[in-house]
């Protein structure tokens, strides 16, 4: 997390520290009981905060506070992004043209128009945007049924398992999947500020993928290990 903070990333810092915070909340040992409150009572806050600051009090509020105008914008443009619509704006407003012209079926594999430099950023942060309107909200909902499933599963597993660490193990790989779509999806929708966070699986990405393919293979090994333990294998 100090690395992270140092090189500037807050996207992933926040990601990596809610991620820390829910395994925290998982292991049973007296010990960690008033941490475990306590974390628990930060992400409570934390949530509120946010809805807080997505409103136009909230945003007078941070321009009153040592915060760099960069963070700043984002809760602007999630607000109203048509307040600089040439700029800040630009790209969550094409996101938006984007949903509205995929419809239910979407325009057409490879017929999308933003993704011809109106939407720069369009196989990465953007990509959700491109894929709803080549296939429009029937796309979305595969890839939604997608990571249900996987999360499903997982926390399956958790509830399954009789070893704190592989429950960590478990619902970590599922947050790191979650909060990840939720993250995504909040930014190119303006129901939250953009994080700059992919979309796994999904954006275009070498070090993403390679992490969330090791996450997934790891979660996988542990469960194959202790359905061979179960079946007395």
């Amino acid at each position: 997390v100090i690395v992270i903070f140092l090189q500037n990333d807050t996207g992933s810092l926040i990601v990596i520290s809610l991620i820390c915070a829910v395994c925290l909340l998982v292991p049973s040992h007296p010990s960690l009981k008033k941490f475990q409150k306590f974390v628990g009572g930060f992400l409570i806050f934390g949530g509120l905060a946010v809805i807080f600051l997505a409103n136009d009090a909230g945003i007078s509020l941070l321009e009153k506070l040592p915060i760099s105008n960069y963070i700043i914008n984002r809760f602007k443009m999630a607000a109203n992004p048509w307040l600089d619509e040439y700029n800040s704006g630009l790209q969550l407003i094409n996101s938006l043209y984007a949903f509205a012209s995929g419809g239910w079926l979407g325009v057409g594999f490879g017929q999308s128009v933003q993704k011809m430099q109106y939407l720069p950023a369009g196989s990465t942060d953007y990509i959700l945007a491109i894929t709803v309107e080549e296939f429009g909200i029937l796309g979305f909902l595969v890839i939604l049924g997608g990571y249900g499933v996987l999360i499903y599963r997982l926390f399956k597993y958790a509830l399954m398992s009789k070893r704190e660490g592989y429950k960590i193990l478990y619902i970590g790989t599922a947050m790191y999947l979650f909060i990840h779509f939720v993250f995504n999806v909040g930014g190119v929708t303006g129901l939250i500020p953009l994080t700059g966070i992919p979309l796994l699986f999904i954006s275009s990405g070498a070090s993403s993928l390679v992490s969330i393919c090791s996450a997934i293979g790891i979660a996988q090994a542990a469960i194959a290990r202790e359905n061979r333990e179960r079946a007395g294998v």
